[in-house]
């Protein structure tokens, strides 16, 4: 079986719709993350539309192949992205204190989108908030507001780069950063606050 698709915008709309599930699926067991592996996929479809006219399993086969050496360059790069992320984690943390909100930004991806989650015991942003200017604000609100007089310091959340927040060595609340690799700039914040799911988060 082969694809006759003219249009070159077609053409990309029909390998994306049949082998990006697929594709997704390897690049997210093999990287861990979802924004890593969707940035993945989409390198690897952008830069092969000629496969298009190649016979359907030689075509899997090859974009199988491109997608794990993708991942396998991306493994490789992970300590020295890990050593920036850190210094990153702590830049975040040195402009929350100081309510730099131009910092904030800086770090961030135009669409980065901010979760939180407090289960309901600590009152959180109800709604997801996306745009770096409206997170930036409502990030430093929250840590001011929910968590007076406590300490922040970079931690590993799960096997990602986050902040731990801590009031008189008890745990308050974690940030966990999700990056976006090609950028390295916050893709997505996800705070919890919940006390029933931190006593579950793995610190390192």
């Amino acid at each position: 079986m082969s694809m006759n698709v003219s249009d070159p915008s077609d053409k990309f709309n029909a390998l994306t719709q049949i082998y990006k599930p697929h594709l997704l699926s390897i690049a997210h067991r093999m990287l861990g993350s979802s924004a890593d592996a969707e940035l993945t996929v989409r390198h690897v479809l952008q830069s092969h539309h000629e496969l298009l006219h190649a016979h359907i399993h030689a075509m899997t086969a090859e974009l199988t192949k491109k997608t794990i050496n993708h991942c396998l360059n991306e493994l490789r790069s992970v300590p020295k992205k890990g050593f920036i992320f850190v210094e990153a984690v702590n830049r975040l943390i040195t402009a929350l204190s100081n309510a730099d909100m131009g910092s904030i930004e800086e770090l961030m991806a135009d669409d980065v989108v901010l979760i939180a989650d407090g289960g309901g015991k600590v009152s959180v942003v109800a709604q997801p908030i996306t745009g770096k200017t409206n997170v930036s604000c409502v990030l430093h609100g929250i840590t001011t507001a929910q968590f007076p007089a406590s300490r922040a310091k970079q931690v590993t959340v799960n096997g990602r780069q986050g902040i731990l927040i801590t009031q008189e060595g008890a745990p308050m609340g974690v940030v966990c950063l999700e990056w976006d690799p090609l950028t390295l700039l916050i893709q997505q914040i996800y705070i919890v606050a919940n006390p029933d799911k931190l006593r579950h988060i793995r610190l390192t």
